[in-house]
């Protein structure tokens, strides 16, 4: 995992990583997802879940862990009695599920 997470921070900020329909997506946009993504979960020892329809916003996310040092348990789905049964809740669930998503890559998102 150190190899990926240090590949997405190294990489150049226009390196296409992903393509989504007839978007491409750079490490500078998955860098931008995860610094907000990390702005939200912040440092601590709680447990965050993850879980994403997107392998580029999953990306975000592992590498949102990666930077608070937060561990991350990725879940195959996020179905209401799931979620319940794991103990995850709004606080520790992130998604790009939703109108108020917090992992989404935004309209001219660029790593500085």
């Amino acid at each position: 995992m150190s190899g990926f997470v240090k590949a997405l921070s190294q990489e150049p900020e226009a390196r296409v990583l992903f393509v989504d329909c007839d978007r491409q997506i750079t490490a500078g946009d998955i860098r931008a997802a995860a610094r907000r993504a990390a702005e939200w979960i912040g440092e601590g020892r709680d447990l965050v879940f993850l879980h994403t329809e997107s392998a580029a916003l999953l990306s975000a996310g592992l590498l949102a862990g990666a930077m608070t040092g937060r561990t991350i348990a990725v879940l195959p789905h996020a179905q209401p009695a799931y979620l319940t049964e794991v103990g995850a809740t709004a606080k520790s669930l992130l998604t790009d599920d939703g109108a108020d998503a917090l992992l989404r890559i935004a309209p001219g998102d660029v790593s500085p």
